[in-house]
């Protein structure tokens, strides 16, 4: 198995590269001896000036990492970084993406109105269903109530009847000393019949 050396570029890195291809970029010898390059576009030292920068109170001072993603937002249509790497630049993307965001949110608004309609609809049906059980339940309320009048009534007319016909039965157990229904006169099931 070959294994091939894989070289990790650090930011600095790839910025020199990037700038070394761009036109524009100017060779300078610095103090120290040092080569460095700068840009009409970024001077240089701006991340460092935006590091060292004093941090207003109750504010938490900026990692490196967002000092460099905004000093690219801010450089990015002239930045050739991202095209040497393989990325496009957001923004030649942005119209596209606007578009098909604009897409789904309009589908989402319609999925919602489409939902709120059906939310509607079975709070009416919901409310009819409802308004029916309730009437159902007071017919059947006042159902039991007659059917409760009636047996009543029933009761004090057997109760009547047999203190009319005295309907005493000797052989009966009943505490009551009133006859068992197999246990009653024949004219007294005659009268009932």
């Amino acid at each position: 198995m070959v294994y091939k050396k894989v070289e990790v570029m650090t930011f600095k890195k790839a910025l020199k590269e990037s700038r070394t291809r761009r036109p524009g970029v100017k060779k300078t010898v610095s103090k120290k001896k040092k080569t460095s390059e700068t840009s009409a576009a970024m001077p240089p030292g701006r991340m460092e000036k935006m590091k060292d920068a004093p941090v207003p109170e109750g504010e938490e001072p900026k990692s490196a990492v967002e000092i460099v993603e905004e000093v690219l937002k801010t450089k990015v249509q002239q930045s050739t970084f991202l095209r040497n790497v393989g990325l496009q630049s957001s923004r030649n993307n942005f119209g596209k993406a606007t578009a098909e965001v604009a897409a789904h949110v309009r589908d989402l608004e319609q999925k919602l109105e489409r939902s709120e309609l059906q939310a509607e609809v079975m709070q009416e049906e919901l409310a009819a269903i409802k308004m029916k059980a309730e009437e159902a339940e007071a017919a059947r309320d006042k159902e039991l109530e007659l059917l409760c009048k009636k047996s009543q009534e029933q009761e004090e007319k057997l109760a009547h009847l047999m203190a009319l016909f005295g309907a005493k039965c000797p052989k009966s157990e009943d505490p009551t000393g009133f006859c068992a229904l197999g246990e009653t006169p024949h004219l007294f099931l005659l009268i009932l019949t």
